[in-house]
């Protein structure tokens, strides 16, 4: 992933399962949850937006942003063809929540961009 400014980014391949379910759909929920010894530790982020695609464009990018995506590359598109199957996306506007078992009482936050 990649994010500048408000915007996130993302890739996949053009074969992919999520490839195909994004052009067809392209509203999204995104949640992380960070890791804790308990459930009352834990921390949640949800983003809802639309995915749009924009080709390769950012690819580079992302690629140096995340270095281990390299090796992820190299190895699972080996040659130009392939890699050319690698799609980015974006998510430019949208809303989300912050949700914080760790504190007491529990807090949620929404927020848009």
């Amino acid at each position: 992933m990649l994010l500048e400014g408000t915007t996130l980014y993302f890739m996949t391949s053009s074969r992919k399962r999520l490839y195909r379910s994004l052009m067809k759909h392209p509203k999204v929920s995104i949640t992380g949850v960070t890791t804790g010894e308990n459930s009352l530790q834990k921390q949640s982020v949800t983003l809802n937006s639309s995915a749009i695609c924009i080709g390769q464009e950012k690819l580079a990018e992302i690629l140096q942003e995340n270095p281990y995506m390299n090796e992820i590359v190299k190895s699972q598109y080996p040659s130009e063809n392939e890699q050319k199957t690698l799609q980015v996306f974006k998510l430019e506007h949208g809303s989300g929540q912050v949700f914080d078992l760790s504190t007491t009482p529990a807090s949620s936050r929404s927020f848009s961009w």
